[in-house]
């Protein structure tokens, strides 16, 4: 056909004679890896009768929140997120993007309360609101998660709200 070929063509592979077909290729992965592999991101089942994954598909899983560490110092912190809910998604991470200059604490406030860590996150001590990173460690909550468009086109798995825990938000 003229096409160029990025894959040279092998008769005999290594020591064990192993013989491939003129159009084969080995991959860098062995059976048992490739058995075990699951996707990184968080799989949201499609919303509608058809089966047909959309932009808008959400879906709400319980999870814990992991160590915090700064995102921009001074302004943002990332936040791990670990699925705790048993299924695809269990043991999946996602980052939780805190706010906490004064412009974005009018977001992360409602939230912090909603979790209830409000004043473990972010204690008074002589007058003053204190950073505390480690108020985040082993909190749980619930996530939701979104099914949006990205720039290249493609749908993706974007985390678009923390709550508190699903058995205390019966009808999200």
């Amino acid at each position: 056909m003229g096409y160029p070929k990025e894959a040279k063509k092998y008769t005999e592979v290594s020591e064990g004679k192993i013989i491939m077909a003129e159009n084969e290729f080995i991959l860098d992965i062995d059976p048992e890896e490739y058995d075990t592999l699951t996707s990184k991101y968080v799989e949201i089942p499609a919303n509608n009768e058809d089966g047909i994954e959309r932009e808008g598909d959400t879906i709400v899983l319980n999870a814990e929140l992991g160590m915090a560490e700064w995102k921009t110092q001074g302004k943002s912190l990332r936040v791990p997120v670990i699925i705790t809910e048993e299924g695809a998604n269990q043991g999946k991470e996602m980052d939780w993007f805190v706010g906490i200059s004064k412009d974005a604490m009018q977001v992360t406030k409602p939230r912090l309360q909603r979790l209830g860590i409000e004043n473990k996150v972010l204690p008074r001590k002589e007058g003053k609101l204190h950073l505390n990173f480690e108020g985040f460690v082993a909190v749980k909550c619930a996530v939701k998660v979104v099914r949006e468009m990205s720039q290249n086109g493609n749908l993706r798995s974007v985390l678009q709200d923390v709550l508190a825990p699903k058995e205390s938000n019966l009808g999200i």
